[in-house]
């Protein structure tokens, strides 16, 4: 898809309030959500030998990451969704939202999302409680494009 032939000045751009989270099962969860974050890397190996410079690199191992902070009311859900042996349950997330730019919506799939720890947030003040939940994922698809030219999907 092109990118328009001006940046956008002056106009509207996404915020917190567009972005829309779903887990088949899971209600509101763009609603309780306080933060959402994820990354990819891919991080080659290196080849080498007795010279001072690399001879080359491996393609290395993709890997990917994320956490999503939650209310405790959709924490509390979202555990519930999952059942007995949440730890162990691997589900799909996707983020969507609206670039308010012509150029559509945005959606990031999150795939094997597994919950790796959890952690409560509790402190003095006006603030609602949350939980932060660490999170595995298999593989990201930004967009829905591939990271990887040779990914099994």
């Amino acid at each position: 898809m092109a990118l328009p032939a001006n940046p956008l000045i002056n106009g509207e751009y996404p915020d917190w309030s567009l972005v829309n989270i779903s887990i088949p099962g899971f209600r509101l969860l763009g609603v309780g959500s306080t933060e959402l974050n994820y990354s990819f890397k891919n991080e080659p190996g290196e080849a080498e030998g007795t010279q001072q410079q690399v001879l080359g690199l491996t393609p290395g191992q993709y890997r990917a990451e994320g956490s999503i902070t939650l209310h405790k009311r959709w924490a509390r859900e979202l555990r519930t969704v999952l059942g007995n042996g949440f730890l162990s349950k691997l589900f799909r997330m996707n983020v969507q939202y609206d670039m308010n730019d012509g150029l559509g919506v945005i959606e990031d799939k999150l795939v094997g999302c597994k919950i790796k720890n959890g952690e409560n947030s509790h402190k003095s003040g006006s603030d609602a409680l949350v939980e932060k939940f660490d999170l595995y994922i298999l593989y990201y698809l930004p967009d829905g494009i591939q990271p990887l030219n040779n990914m099994r999907l």
